[in-house]
């Protein structure tokens, strides 16, 4: 199946979504899918407004849910932009916010998904921060190791949204190798590419209201 990388390097835009064109209040029922869909497609950044808007007029515990779901947008838009501490601190208060409400099969199968790509940031960032052109630190989880993280290699590009067969992931790909002794591997060893599902959310109106 065709790849295509949705984005490759350097910062995505932030779409603009106009508020201001929007007469009376919001209507959820119309703004909600639209949020599902730019999230799906991969458009975090425009997600994030459009659910933060919502979440402004929203009651509990419909407002809970909302602000946690657009916390984990704005921690997808910071991955692919370099700030890789900033999207696991805005993942990880998100799904704190979404495990607190009783919430649907749908949007449990999310809190799921979420919590593999904050798994998967974490584990990179530590192989990342572990090793450089000479050796791998051993890393066991422990408070050393956490320590390795420094600055969670803000500005570097480790990240990208591949598409293949209408699914997107997440790919681990960082801009400078440092993986050089496994690539001068006699026995040609190659390091595993690592990717995870981006996850899908799926919200319905209904669902949405009957909170």
């Amino acid at each position: 199946a065709r790849k295509s990388t949705i984005v490759a390097t350097g910062r995505t835009p932030r779409p603009s979504y106009d508020f201001e064109e929007r007469e009376g209040e919001l209507d959820p029922e119309i703004e909600l899918p639209r949020a599902v869909n730019s999230f799906n497609t991969g458009q975090f950044y425009a997600a994030h407004d459009i659910l933060e808007e919502m979440w402004h007029e929203a009651q509990e515990p419909q407002r809970g849910a909302l602000h946690g779901i657009l916390q984990c947008a704005v921690g997808l838009h910071h991955l692919l932009n370099n700030n890789h501490r900033g999207c696991m601190l805005e993942i990880g208060e998100g799904l704190r916010k979404l495990h607190r409400i009783q919430s649907s099969d749908d949007l449990t199968s999310f809190e799921e998904q979420m919590d593999a790509v904050l798994e998967f940031v974490y584990a990179t960032q530590l192989e990342y921060a572990a090793c450089s052109e000479d050796e791998c630190v051993a890393l066991n989880g422990d408070e050393e190791s956490y320590k390795l993280l420094g600055d969670f290699a803000r500005g570097e590009n480790l990240y990208i949204l591949e598409a293949e067969g209408g699914v997107q992931r997440l790919v681990y790909h960082p801009s400078k190798i440092k993986f050089s002794k496994a690539a001068e591997d006699p026995n040609g060893m190659i390091q595993e590419v690592q990717r995870v599902n981006t996850p899908v959310l799926r919200l319905e109106f209904k669902d949405y209201a009957n909170m």
